[in-house]
């Protein structure tokens, strides 16, 4: 029987699991030995829809086939014909055999080794039966292996359905099928099943638990229960604005944000995209990096980590194979980013024993990358600064941020219940949250908090669209929906319900998170918290449930608790602790006790919360104390500001406050006016409209922080005050003000703000928009200088027609089919980038913007004309990844044209010469043109910068030799090409970057003296020593050289260091900035 047809068998055999895992509610033996056929015509399916199904599954094992077939060749080439296929149909049988029910696949927390001893039994009935060879019987060991990692990823990716949706979701052919392409594509691949635990087998092993474990996201109200649902995190992530340095420009990075504010998930998702390679930009470096995630929390009670501990919260299988040596290893060539999280959840009076960890850390692993996060109020800015880590915050979510992120969470529930809602009934809740958001100042500010902004959500589907006003109401109406709302998860599993009402359920919640709190944990065993649970029932004799049985119900149905890892439980966010723990100590007439913790970190979010829960007077009792506290003699200013801060954020949540009460406060804000960081401004906006006569005026003699902080606290109070508040900051320039200016725009109407914020400036206001609805009120700006656009997803075209001096307009991710046909007012458009927007109309029109310098056009489906862009003669720059009819003479007549990326073009580009360029081209970027043979046409052209990426069809680089004046160069991922003689030629080269290309003999280096920055990563070889001591002028080397040299490697670094010449070694070699990233590509002229 041929391979391909065994393959196929296996591969079937997975995508029936995965179908039967989407028919669910396998109950009966019955069903479970039903085939997929039958289970589906016994879930009421017609004929039509399980032709749908049937087709879909196929479509599925072909997809799973493929991928298992390179990674399988190399073994069975070797393997005698009639072994290879007794191999593939025993593993094919032993799949069949083995019973992956529902119960199982919750059960197992679908990891990956739980699910292959699963399948022991009946793969050792095969082997026993078949009598293969010893390597044979390791293949198919290893093939099972593979076939249960696909298994997962089909199983977690599909949706569970149930008659109705069922129905609708197989109508969706392509939505299902294109998803677990997209999925299964994402998973690193085997090179080769080969034996035994080798590092590249290691290391793809542990890249796809990083992506099972970290693939997903909690968004609140959508995932209700049980693990083995999947919304993916890198769609539903949002790139939140960070202040300060950027994770990419700093090896070291200290990520401070709010509660609620996507610390944790802003780690996971950098974990996630270093595990799959798909970093990009200035991020790409990291590509060849592995993340090592440690959760502080988990070492509140014992000694911090050492290297074999990093690894504590993934499968226990995968770290019983790994090794504090693997680990020591990645971190000590700089292969590892280790990513710390939580200093806020780690003991106060532990913390210099923290910072004394991260030191040795940073010491003793000096190329390893480190991004820490925490809540503000636990350390300062500067924690880290000695150890060289540069401080960053996580700001607040602008309007288009909280427009984006609703349209996720209604993406998320939608596939969630598909079928249960029509996209008309969900698109009305997500149009009816954004509407109650601008419509009042207290969601507005609760929405720029991402966890808030899920509550929001949640509340709003949960309530049909009435939702509260105040932060703990919300809180409290979120716990009780979670709470009551067990109907939907019945359809998730089969338990009866618990004999538990609300009240008990949420007395028990309770009494746990002050337990949590008043020891200072935030993770516990789940042998003391059944302990503890013990002692809560025995104090409440009328219930009439066992331990067992509460633990049950709050693991897998409260949505309140979690077991993030084996044996440890913590709540599903600090915040609902910390509420908790808050309303125990109300009801029990114990606020007093607070006072003692007023100035403990992991305490303020526990007192604001008393103060929201408290009764007016024990609420004005617990402002008073603390506003007396800030009052005492001697203390320090910081100390004092932290007290004051702290009473604001406590009137800020309370219902009802006396006038005298409210009045001491406004007294008492002494160094907090004006603020000078966007956490204060939060603070202090909380006060409402009774802010703003205390708030300076104007900028004058102001900082620009302090001004920018101030304009930001009258943003967020809103109205009419507060914008003339901030017309009084009309005239200031300065860069900070003028970006809170911006930022304030969509909180107020358009028009208005437009007249009265932008006061009058002769070099002409430039501004950039991210929100559509701010479009009418541009042409009100009096001075308007150039006006830049860039916006992702639907924008209304009309409101691009009327924009006045539009000068640059970015658009990503619209799917809408906008009519272009209002480019051809734009007469100043001078930059346009085009990214993922399919079904364009009216696509012609560009070609009439006549003064166009910049152009990016990026997976839009186009189909181009050859004579397309024959009329922007004023271009400087292009870059189109795309479908062109024919690349004959393409580029004639753009004499301007400095810049070009061909990125994934015809397959009849065969040879550069058919461009038929005719300009001063500095820059040249070609990247996976699979037509591209030659590239004849290079001699003569003035090029600077040249990188060539993917391009498998190119006979030869020896055209590159002829561009004398070149002075960057990057050759990645040809490693079909082996000559480099051409480099000889080259006496103008400064960067060389050679990556995964077949770069033999590099003596030719000697012909380019000018040589200052190399990079060689994947290489069959590397330049001798003799050959880099030969240029004079090198500074930088970036080599794998320890994969070429071993132990040699040292001799060779010292030998380096001493001419001056700083050593990257091993995978931390980083490449050059591409020069066809966004930023450095499209931008250099704005």
């Amino acid at each position: 029987m041929a391979v391909e047809t065994l393959l196929l068998r296996v591969a079937s055999t997975i995508a029936t699991v995965g179908g039967k895992a989407l028919v669910a509610g396998r109950r009966s033996r019955a069903e479970r030995r039903m085939t997929l056929v039958e289970l589906a015509g016994a879930r009421g399916l017609g004929l039509l829809p399980q032709r749908r199904l049937h087709r879909q599954l196929e479509q599925l094992a072909e997809t799973i086939a493929d991928r298992l077939a390179p990674i399988a060749e190399a073994e069975l080439a070797a393997m005698p014909t009639a072994e290879r296929n007794l191999v593939l149909e025993g593993v094919a049988d032993a799949l069949e055999a083995t019973e992956f029910t529902d119960e199982v696949l919750f059960e197992t927390n679908l990891d990956e080794a739980a699910l292959v001893r699963l399948t022991a039994p009946a793969a050792g009935e095969v082997l026993a039966r078949l009598a293969l060879s010893e390597a044979g019987t390791a293949f198919f060991h290893r093939l099972i292996r593979e076939a249960v990692a696909h298994l997962t990823e089909v199983v977690v990716t599909l949706p569970s359905f149930h008659q109705r949706s069922l129905r609708e979701l197989l109508a969706r052919d392509n939505d299902i099928i294109g998803l677990l392409r997209q999925v299964l594509e994402q998973m690193p691949r085997h090179a080769a099943l080969a034996g035994g635990d080798t590092p590249a087998e290691l290391e793809i092993d542990y890249r796809r638990e990083i992506i099972r474990k970290f693939d997903r996201v909690e968004l609140f109200g959508v995932t209700v229960a049980g693990p083995t649902r999947r919304y993916p995190l890198d769609v539903a992530y949002l790139g939140l604005p960070l202040s300060g340095k950027s994770v990419a420009e700093q090896r070291h990075v200290y990520i401070r944000g709010d509660a609620g504010s996507g610390k944790t998930t802003l780690l996971r998702w950098l974990a996630l995209k270093c595990a799959r390679g798909e970093h990009d930009g200035a991020l790409a470096a990291w590509n060849r990096t592995l993340p090592i995630m440690v959760e502080l929390r988990r070492f509140a009670e014992r000694d911090l980590p050492g290297p074999s501990e990093y690894l504590s919260g993934l499968s226990r299988s995968l770290i019983e194979r790994l090794s504090g040596p693997w680990v020591h290893e990645l971190l000590r060539t700089g292969r590892a980013v280790l990513l710390i999280d939580g200093v806020d959840e780690f003991p106060a009076d532990r913390r210099p024993e923290l910072h004394a960890w991260i030191a040795d850390l940073a010491h003793d692993y000096p190329q390893a990358r480190m991004v820490v996060t925490s809540r503000p109020a636990a350390t300062p800015a500067d924690w880290l600064a000695g150890l060289d880590f540069a401080p960053s915050d996580l700001q607040p979510m602008s309007r288009p941020h909280i427009i984006a992120f609703v349209r996720h969470w209604h993406a998320a529930i939608a596939l969630e219940l598909s079928g249960q809602k029509t996209a008309e009934e969900i698109t009305a809740f997500r149009y009816a949250m954004i509407a109650a958001i601008d419509r009042s100042r207290p969601l507005r500010m609760m929405a720029t908090n991402p966890l808030l902004c899920a509550l929001l959500c949640a509340l709003n589907w949960d309530r049909r669209t009435q939702l509260p006003q105040r932060r703990i109401e919300i809180y409290r109406a979120a716990l009780e929906m979670l709470l009551r709302r067990r109907d939907h998860e019945r359809q998730l599993s089969p338990r009866v319900d618990i004999a538990l009402e609300y009240d008990h359920r949420l007395a028990i919640l309770q009494d746990l998170a002050y337990w949590f709190t008043l020891n200072g944990w935030t993770d516990v065993g789940s042998g003391r918290l059944r302990s503890k649970l013990t002692a809560i029932l025995d104090s409440m004799p009328q219930l009439k449930v066992n331990t067992d049985e509460v633990y049950a119900y709050l693991m897998t149905r409260s949505g309140v608790l979690r077991e993030p890892v084996p044996g440890r439980i913590d709540f599903i966010h600090k915040t609902f602790q910390e509420y908790l723990a808050a309303v125990r100590l109300v009801e029990q007439d114990a606020i007093d006790s607070l006072f003692r913790y007023a100035e403990r970190d992991d305490y303020h979010e526990v007192i604001v919360m008393a103060a929201g829960c408290a009764r007016q007077h024990e609420a004005e009792r617990l402002i008073t104390r603390l506003l007396d506290l800030a009052g005492r003699p001697r203390l320090t200013r910081a100390r004092r500001a932290r007290l004051r801060l702290l009473a604001v954020s406590c009137s800020e949540v309370t219902s009802r406050i006396s006038r005298e009460v409210a009045g001491r406060i406004l007294h008492n804000l002494g160094e907090l006016v004006p603020p000078t960081t966007p956490g204060a401004a939060r603070v202090l906006a909380g006060l409402g409209e009774e802010i703003l006569p205390i708030l300076p005026d104007g900028s004058r003699d102001l900082p620009p922080a302090a001004a920018a902080a101030t304009l930001n606290t009258a943003a967020l109070v809103g109205g009419p005050a507060a914008l003339r508040l901030i017309a009084t900051f009309r005239a200031d320039r300065r860069a900070a003000v003028h970006r809170e200016r911006l930022a304030a725009w969509s909180y107020f109407d358009p028009s208005e703000f437009a007249r009265e914020a932008f006061g009058p400036n002769p070099d002409g206001w430039r501004i950039t928009i991210q929100d559509p609805l701010l479009l009418p009120g541009v042409r009100h700006i009096g001075d308007l200088g150039a006006v830049r656009c860039e916006f992702t997803g639907a924008v209304p075209a009309e409101g691009l027609a009327e924009l006045p001096r539009l000068e640059s307009l970015t658009l990503r991710a619209n799917r809408d089919g906008l009519p272009l046909g209002f480019l051809a007012r734009a007469a100043g458009l001078t930059g346009l980038v085009l990214e993922q927007c399919t079904s364009l109309r009216d696509f012609e029109t560009i070609s009439v913007c006549r003064k166009l310098r910049h152009l990016a056009l990026r997976e839009c489906g186009l189909v181009i004309p050859r004579t397309f862009f024959r009329r922007l003669t004023e271009l400087r720059a292009l870059a189109v990844e795309g479908e062109i009819v024919d690349p004959g003479n393409l580029l004639q007549g753009l004499a301007h044209l400095q810049r070009l990326e061909l990125s994934a073009v015809s397959s009849h580009f065969h040879s550069f010469g058919q461009l038929g360029v005719q300009s001063p081209l500095a820059a040249l970027k070609l990247a996976r043109c699979p037509g591209l043979r030659r590239l004849e046409g290079l001699a003569g052209l003035p090029l600077r910068a040249v990188s060539i990426v993917g391009c498998p069809n190119l006979e030869s680089l020896e055209w590159v030799g002829t561009l004398r004046g070149l002075r960057t160069l990057q050759v990645r991922n040809l490693d079909h090409l082996d000559d480099f003689r051409f480099l000889g030629e080259l006496s103008a080269l400064e960067t060389l970057t050679l990556e995964s290309c077949g770069a033999g003999r590099l003596a030719f280096l000697r012909g380019a003296p000018r040589l200052r920055e190399l990079t060689i990563v994947n290489t069959s070889d590397i330049p001798d020593l003799a050959t880099l001591e030969s240029l004079p002028e090198l500074r930088r080397v970036r080599v794998d050289l320890r994969k070429h040299l071993g132990p040699d490697a040292d001799s060779y670094i010292a030998a380096l260091h001493r001419r001056g010449v700083e050593v990257t070694t091993d995978e931390d070699a980083e490449s050059a900035v591409d020069p066809g990233d966004y930023d450095q590509w499209y931008q250099l002229d704005y």
